[in-house]
């Protein structure tokens, strides 16, 4: 027995204004207002199955962008803060506290990417 995978396919034209809005708007008002539908229905959408799968897989390949971005940059922070810690300039401490963040938000994204594959796992096997 297989596992039926949604796509995006399985959502109407609007329910995918939906998913995208959801994803450049801070609050499910405003995200229903830019689709163009009432918010109730955007909430009503987000427990249908097909609509959560969608968004979830919306949200992964986001986050799969995002620690590409950050794993590529990785390199030139770490040099940063190598040339602060030998170096002399204070002016530079800016310069440190964004390498220093960048790696930081590398590393829990690193962290919540593992979490959130465990957490895919468990849900998969218990729905078996």
């Amino acid at each position: 027995m297989t596992d039926k995978v949604t796509t995006q396919d399985d959502l109407t034209p609007k329910q995918l204004r939906g998913l995208v809005a959801l994803l450049e708007y801070p609050t499910i008002q405003e995200a229903a207002k830019a689709a163009g539908v009432d918010a109730r229905t955007l909430y009503r959408w987000m427990k249908r199955p097909e609509f959560r799968q969608a968004l979830r897989d919306r949200v992964s390949q986001t986050l799969d962008r995002m620690y590409v971005r950050l794993a590529s940059g990785s390199d030139d922070a770490l040099k940063a803060l190598h040339d602060l810690i030998k170096g002399k300039d204070t002016l530079q401490m800016v310069k440190r506290g964004a390498a220093s963040d960048w790696l930081e938000h590398f590393t829990r994204l690193i962290e919540d990417r593992d979490l959130s594959e465990r957490i895919t796992e468990l849900e998969r096997r218990q729905n078996k």
